[in-house]
């Protein structure tokens, strides 16, 4: 706050001076004055902005979650913390299994708007994290992005469901290992194993009991039957609530 000839200059002064000039009569002073008031007043509205904030932070995590939660959801809270109006332009998920919609695009300084999260977590397991890109005319930053983050838990933990066989040869057998994990406190039961083309085969048949805690070896071996790429896929059935099914993709690239 300035004090000019004995006046504070804020939101009044305008009418205190024009009150004191028309007392003093002194003209130059007048414009001198109403200019720097002019002045003054188009610097505030020059400074005004508005400000994205994200109540709570950029990051949202779910923590552990299993597979029977999805779709997860949570509200998210978008503030408004500058000084002028801030507009929202686009609210765009960066996958297809993300979905935000805003109750509102445009808030005035302090105003709030809910975004509605739900995230559909497919049948993969382990760490996932997604990306909501938010744009506005923040002026510092015109593009805020929301991650969104959860531990997928499965009853049953296969330690690799996609695997390469590269640089195999014709005629000649490769291998691969993955490790199953029953994370249950019941027994699980394997069954009905599948490998197509049946140039693959894995080690288990038949029926097989997998004990809670228990970690067995899946060897996958396959043949290269001609050059080029093959892919195999191994199914196997199993008897718990949370995963019925198991799947192993494999890609072999074989020389010519």
């Amino acid at each position: 706050m300035r004090y000019i000839e004995g006046v504070y200059c804020d939101t009044p002064l305008f009418f205190l001076m024009f009150s004191r000039f028309t007392k003093t009569g002194d003209v130059l002073r007048q414009i001198f004055i109403l200019t720097l008031l002019i002045f003054l007043t188009g610097m505030s509205a020059a400074t005004a902005q508005p400000k994205l904030e994200i109540l709570g932070g950029n990051t949202y995590n779910w923590g552990k979650v299993s597979l029977d939660k999805s779709p997860l959801k949570t509200n998210i809270t978008i503030k408004n913390s500058g000084t002028a109006l801030l507009k929202i332009s686009r609210v765009k998920p960066a996958c297809g299994c993300t979905t935000a919609p805003l109750d509102k695009t445009d808030l005035q300084p302090g105003e709030t708007a809910t975004m509605n999260i739900t995230l559909n977590l497919g049948k993969a397991g382990g760490p996932m994290q997604k990306a909501v890109l938010i744009y506005s005319n923040d002026p510092y930053n015109d593009l805020t992005t929301l991650m969104l983050k959860c531990d997928i838990w499965l009853p049953l933990r296969l330690s690799k469901k996609f695997f390469g066989l590269n640089m195999m040869t014709v005629g000649v057998e490769k291998s691969v290992k993955i490790t199953l994990t029953n994370q249950t406190q019941k027994t699980v039961t394997l069954s009905n194993v599948r490998v197509t083309p049946d140039s693959g085969r894995l080690n288990i048949r038949g029926k097989k009991k997998l004990k809670p805690g228990q970690t067995i070896n899946l060897t996958l071996s396959a043949t290269a039957v001609k050059p080029g790429n093959t892919k195999w896929t191994v199914l196997i059935e199993t008897d718990c609530p949370g995963q019925k099914e198991l799947k192993i993709i494999g890609i072999g690239r074989i020389k010519k």
